[in-house]
């Protein structure tokens, strides 16, 4: 799926550049539409459905995903995304390809998130906590958690899905 989402004609056509936050200067970023939108959404459906349970230690579970948004980002050499946070409930991102030769550092290419504010007198900064992401992971989080992504040094692509969901949670009575 990702080659024909990443074809010239494509990504020509619906270049995300403007819309998204991501310094994606020698790749591209573009955003999904609707109908493959939407069979991405039935592949991720399942861990989207046991996440929320987990985190709501079972109290809830998913009505209803309902897409905001997916888009597709093919970075290279020096190509990064920087501290943001997304729309809507829950945020992923799903790693189609990610280059085993990287790094050059012991951060790039991570995906790192940021919770808390820095003040010297507290311990509410938990500073932000890396995640060495490989080809095939998917990463789910709330959309309000701010995050940025280290940039690569390497002129392999590295091949992302990054989407923004509604939900619509009821409460998981059980019997």
């Amino acid at each position: 799926m990702s080659k024909l989402l990443l074809t010239k004609h494509f990504a020509s056509t619906h270049d995300a550049s403007k819309r998204l936050v991501g310094n994606i200067v020698n790749g591209n970023q573009v955003i999904i539409p609707t109908k493959a939108m939407n069979y991405v959404l039935e592949e991720i459906k399942t861990q989207i459905e046991d996440y929320i349970l987990e985190i709501s230690s079972d109290t809830y579970k998913v009505k209803d995903i309902k897409p905001k948004l997916f888009w597709i980002v093919n970075s290279v050499n020096s190509d990064f995304n920087p501290l943001h946070s997304h729309t809507g409930d829950l945020s992923g991102v799903i790693y189609l390809d990610i280059p085993e030769t990287m790094p050059t550092s012991k951060e790039e290419g991570n995906i790192a998130f940021t919770h808390g504010v820095y003040h010297p007198q507290s311990l509410n900064f938990l500073g932000p906590r890396s995640y060495k992401p490989k080809s095939g992971d998917i990463l789910l989080f709330p959309s309000w958690l701010t995050h940025f992504v280290y940039p690569t040094h390497t002129d392999t692509k590295r091949i992302i899905i990054s989407f923004n969901l509604n939900l619509e949670l009821t409460l998981n009575y059980k019997n």
